[in-house]
């Protein structure tokens, strides 16, 4: 099931430090053997919004999946991201959620490895099972810009391949 779409560039020189600001929305059709439907994505950038912990009800609510991110220059923002995924699973104990690694830097850190945050791919892969993520994802370059075949797209699409999955069984 592909899903094609392109992010614009211009969400990047737009951005707005607003609470909940909605970065894009999109439209995606998913034709299936027996039949066909779309979706409306609605992008939200609501990072570092933790002081605003009486509002994220509002955030998720009518959700149907989400990305939450953690970065490797600051290891504490993975147990920020726990936390976030903590905060879905009261509010829609039911949704799929993609962990994101960004990881964008000239250099890109090394984090999986003996004595790393990860000693291993199997123990990242234990970490999301525990913590309810569905997949993870690591973003080494700013490439989220260039539609599905980037880390960003292919994080996109596994999160609406859940998705989907939930509204077929559900």
């Amino acid at each position: 099931m592909a899903t094609n779409y392109e992010l614009p560039e211009e969400i990047n020189e737009k951005r707005v430090r607003t609470l909940g600001r909605q970065v894009e929305m999109q439209t995606w059709q998913r034709s299936e053997a027996e039949k066909a439907f779309s979706i409306k994505l609605q992008l939200w950038e609501i990072a570092e919004q933790e002081r605003f912990g009486k509002v994220n009800r509002v955030f998720l609510r009518n959700s149907r999946g989400a990305l939450v991110f953690w970065g490797t220059r600051r290891p504490s923002s993975l147990d920020e991201a726990v936390r976030w995924r903590e905060n879905v699973k009261e509010f829609c104990p039911s949704i799929p959620c993609v962990l994101v690694t960004d990881n964008v830097a000239k250099e890109p850190l090394q984090w999986i490895g003996p004595g790393k945050i990860f000693e291993s791919e199997v123990a990242l892969d234990e970490f999301c099972k525990d913590h309810g993520f569905v997949d993870h994802f690591e973003i080494k370059s700013r490439d989220w810009e260039s539609g599905e075949k980037s880390v960003f797209g292919q994080a996109v699409n596994c999160l609406l391949v859940e998705i989907f999955k939930n509204q077929r069984s559900g």
